[in-house]
């Protein structure tokens, strides 16, 4: 047996083998994880996504209509903000980047409203304009989704 074709059996048995399944595990695993990412992404959008923007719209009624009797509703406005933030939070992790920005910002409003003493009217008023502003966002990205597929 000839050297040359010794050291052509060896790469065919040995490393060489090894190498090209490494790269053909690493390719697959990239295309696995991109998958359970478009999988994921369509679940959010079609199954938790319409319940997030039900959600928001409950405290967006909520919040309109404590705000008819906003001296009596103080507490009640406070605890709608809280539950309100926690819900955009959670939500903001879960949507486009190009999304977040709105939802971002009308957490820091809220967080710095969510106090008695921080808290007036107008800024609940404004909270209520961009949670409906927020919701429109929402229904269109939903909509501009399912006509994609």
């Amino acid at each position: 047996m000839s050297p040359s074709s010794q050291s052509g059996w060896q790469w065919f048995t040995n490393s060489g083998i090894g190498d090209v399944a490494s790269i053909l595990g690493f390719l697959l695993s990239i295309y696995i994880f991109a998958t359970a990412l478009k999988i994921n992404r369509f679940l959010f959008i079609n199954r938790r996504l319409p319940k997030y923007i039900h959600g928001i719209e409950d405290y967006a009624s909520n919040l309109i209509s404590l705000l008819k009797n906003y001296d009596q509703s103080v507490e009640e406005i406070l605890d709608e903000l809280v539950k309100c933030e926690t819900d955009l939070k959670a939500l903001a992790r879960n949507v486009p980047r190009s999304r977040r920005s709105s939802i971002n910002q009308l957490i820091k409003v809220i967080a710095g409203h969510s106090r008695k003493d921080t808290m007036n009217e107008d800024g609940v008023r404004s909270i209520y304009r961009q949670l409906l502003s927020i919701i429109q966002n929402l229904k269109n990205y939903h909509k501009d989704y399912l006509i994609e597929r």
